[in-house]
């Protein structure tokens, strides 16, 4: 092999990594009505064409602010019960949603599950029990809709 076909090689190979760039533009750049979609902060739901509010991630300025805010300490009020003394937070695993992204999703609320506003820190033991009766709510929340569902579709309770 010479230098010609190693400079031809190069080429190719450069030609189809240029190639695969556009390529992956066009896919994150999208069609033009897609690009204002998501400029309005919509996404298109390609199963039922739904349009679905882009979801923003916890960053750890989120994080570092509510630490600051809560003075370093579970935003719990049972948790000085549960556990002797109020517990100090000190990891972004333990950075909770108030409302549950499920339940947030089941409810259908309006906004950004991730806001500010939907975010508290707890300490490991009482993230647990939360988490725990999040599950239930969710649970219950699915069973409610599902006989209000039932219902609906059944008004006068015939069996037919």
């Amino acid at each position: 092999m010479d230098i010609n076909d190693i400079l031809k090689n190069q080429d190719k190979a450069l030609k189809n990594i240029m190639g695969n760039q556009d390529k992956v533009l066009k896919n994150v750049i999208g069609s033009t009505k897609k690009s204002k979609q998501m400029n309005l902060g919509l996404n298109l739901n390609s199963s039922n064409n739904e349009p679905e509010p882009l979801k923003r991630k916890t960053y750890s300025a989120d994080f570092y602010n509510l630490m600051e805010k809560q003075n370093h300490l579970c935003a719990d009020p049972l948790c000085a019960k549960r556990h002797g003394k109020k517990q100090t937070v000190n990891s972004m695993r333990d950075m909770d949603h108030i409302i549950a992204l499920k339940l947030w999703e089941l409810m259908k609320k309006k906004g950004n599950v991730n806001e500010f506003s939907n975010l508290q820190l707890l300490c490991p033991g009482c993230h647990r029990v939360k988490n725990a009766n999040d599950r239930k709510k969710i649970a219950e929340f699915k069973q409610k809709k599902s006989s209000r569902e039932r219902q609906q579709q059944n008004p006068f309770g015939l069996g037919f």
